[in-house]
């Protein structure tokens, strides 16, 4: 923005000659992370929505971010678990969000451990995009994700045994 200063003794403004542009720096650092450390579901729910926030500052520009699912326990090899959804979040200028990512979970009817777990780390993306901003830092901190497998056990007992 623009000032205009007068100085001492100088009853007349010149507009040209007393101005001055201010420019306001923001140092303060724009944070993405994951909005919780862990997200729990249940297999039959068959999906779960894994959010990211900034926070801190704005954006100066939009931009993408990777979201890496990575396997634990749970599997996404033949879509066993959970199927790996879009590889990265779109964070629009101005707008701390939260972003969500929909993670689809394999509902079966396979005995299993009752909970399975794979997690989902956010990363610098990997495409092309405008250079970041260096006020900007991604929370690497891994969330996880836990399903719960809800399937029915049947137990029979045979009288003639």
């Amino acid at each position: 923005f623009t000032v205009f200063i007068r100085t001492e003794g100088n009853s007349e403004l010149d507009p040209e000659r007393d101005r001055a542009t201010v420019t306001i720096c923001d140092t303060t650092s724009a944070t993405i992370r994951f909005t919780s450390r862990t997200y729990n579901v249940i297999e039959s729910d068959v999906t779960v929505p894994v959010c990211a926030e900034v926070i801190g500052a704005t954006l100066k520009t939009s931009f993408n971010i990777d979201f890496i699912p990575e396997d634990n326990t749970a599997s996404s090899v033949g879509f066993e678990d959970y199927r790996p959804t879009l590889n990265f979040i779109r964070f629009n200028h101005l707008q701390p969000g939260p972003y969500c990512r929909t993670m689809i979970i394999t509902n079966d009817n396979r005995k299993e451990t009752l909970f399975e777990n794979f997690t989902v780390t956010l990363q610098p993306y990997t495409g092309t995009q405008p250079v970041l901003s260096t006020n900007l830092v991604i929370d690497d901190t891994p969330s996880f994700v836990r399903i719960e497998d809800d399937d029915l056990v049947v137990v029979r007992f045979d009288r003639n045994s």
